[in-house]
């Protein structure tokens, strides 16, 4: 049994004060709209690209959207499909009275080196992250279940959509299996998320969820260790240093709820401070007799003050003691339902979290954005929230 030293009381009393997030407004997309069409109100969504999910899905249309990044220098917001063809789709961004205003500017598909299509099932983008250096991050979960298996990854792309190179990775993290035994990252449980510190200094990947080696995942009874891996800047590039143990949170089953199954994880984070995160995680349970599902979306800050390092550690389920990332809840978004748009007054599968546009008073705002997994019974929305710190 792992001895896990939690000192989250410790560091709440250290911290200089709990971040916190207003909700302001909440812009949704239907599904299949086309991209030129995104931002431009109910009245101009059609339904144009109709068709089946999978071709939707290969067609590399606008929807899917896991991850986000914004330039606040040009009010760029990058968003990224998980396209069977990765796109990066732009918009011009601005909040207008607190609503947040999308423009089209480019579709930009992810390309090999020589500008071929990327091989299908090779990269799963799920994180985004934009550098100082003007290109774009993307982390993937690859498909570690296939023969032969395609590993995570962290890619670098120019802003055209060429690949430039991989950054390395932890042995740890890679897929493989001995016999019965399998090590690495879980099918559906890579880097999900990815962000860059405000000093651009570090960069952060997370596991969706605990690595083969690590334990068991998520469940009703019980919670699982993720890792979240820190990169530092060297000469141009990134290499990975620390990792942090991440406890993410026991499944909720709903009422009513007696016959359920679902899944849990770290959807994506955002570094807000030296050594701070807002991290998003997405629980999902399906009634397998009724077919409803129920989601639940949280976000919590995260402290890597005073958390083990555990870079050195090739099985967190066989290590005698370490001390996990402290956390505690800054959002539950079932309190902001009946603030959505009245058509749209549910949750849907948030993927993404980034800084946005500032409020008219220079105050910093967090969007948070939907994969619509291309089911046009799903739709993207993004949701804005002013970032506010209570000092402690």
């Amino acid at each position: 049994m792992v001895r896990v030293l939690v000192l989250c009381a410790l560091f709440a009393c250290a911290c200089p004060g709990q971040w916190r997030l207003e909700f302001v407004s909440d812009l949704n997309i239907k599904a299949w709209t086309p991209f030129d069409q995104v931002g431009l109100g109910a009245a101009a969504e059609t339904r144009a690209l109709q068709g089946d999910v999978l071709a939707r899905k290969a067609s590399g249309a606008f929807g899917g959207i896991s991850a986000l990044a914004f330039d606040e220098k040009t009010s760029t917001l990058y968003t990224l499909s998980d396209s069977t063809k990765p796109v990066v789709f732009s918009f011009k961004a601005v909040l207008e009275q607190g609503r947040l205003r999308l423009t089209p500017l480019k579709e930009t598909p992810l390309l090999q080196s020589d500008g071929s299509e990327i091989p299908t099932w090779t990269l799963d983008p799920e994180g985004l992250v934009l550098t100082p250096a003007g290109t774009l991050l993307v982390s993937s979960e690859g498909y570690p279940r296939r023969t032969p298996p395609s590993q995570p990854a962290i890619v670098e792309f120019s802003l055209d959509g060429r690949m430039r190179r991989s950054l390395p990775l932890p042995e740890k993290v890679m897929a493989k299996s001995a016999g019965e035994s399998r090590f690495g990252v879980r099918p559906n449980n890579g880097f999900e998320a990815l962000t860059l510190s405000p000093d651009r200094k570090r960069l952060y990947t997370g596991t969706e969820g605990p690595l083969e080696q690590d334990g068991p995942s998520c469940s009703f009874t019980q919670g699982c260790m993720a890792r979240i891996i820190e990169y530092r800047a060297d000469a141009g590039s990134f290499i990975p240093g620390r990792e942090y143990a991440y406890p993410v949170e026991v499944m909720t089953r709903p009422q009513g709820f007696e016959k359920a199954n679902g899944s849990t994880g770290l959807s994506d984070m955002l570094a807000v401070g030296d050594g701070e995160l807002l991290t998003l995680e997405r629980s999902y349970v399906l009634n397998p007799e009724t077919k409803n599902g129920v989601l639940r979306i949280r976000v919590f800050q995260v402290d890597l003050a005073g958390a083990t390092d555990v870079a050195g550690i090739a099985s967190l389920q066989s290590a005698p003691s370490f001390t996990p990332v402290s956390k505690r809840l800054v959002l539950d978004l079932d309190e902001i339902i009946d603030r959505l748009e009245p058509a749209y007054r549910r949750l849907d599968n948030m993927e993404g979290i980034c800084f946005g546009p500032r409020m008219s008073d220079g105050t910093p705002t967090v969007i948070l954005v939907s994969d619509d997994n291309y089911s046009e019974t799903q739709r993207t929305v993004f949701l804005v929230f002013r970032l506010k710190r209570e000092q402690s």
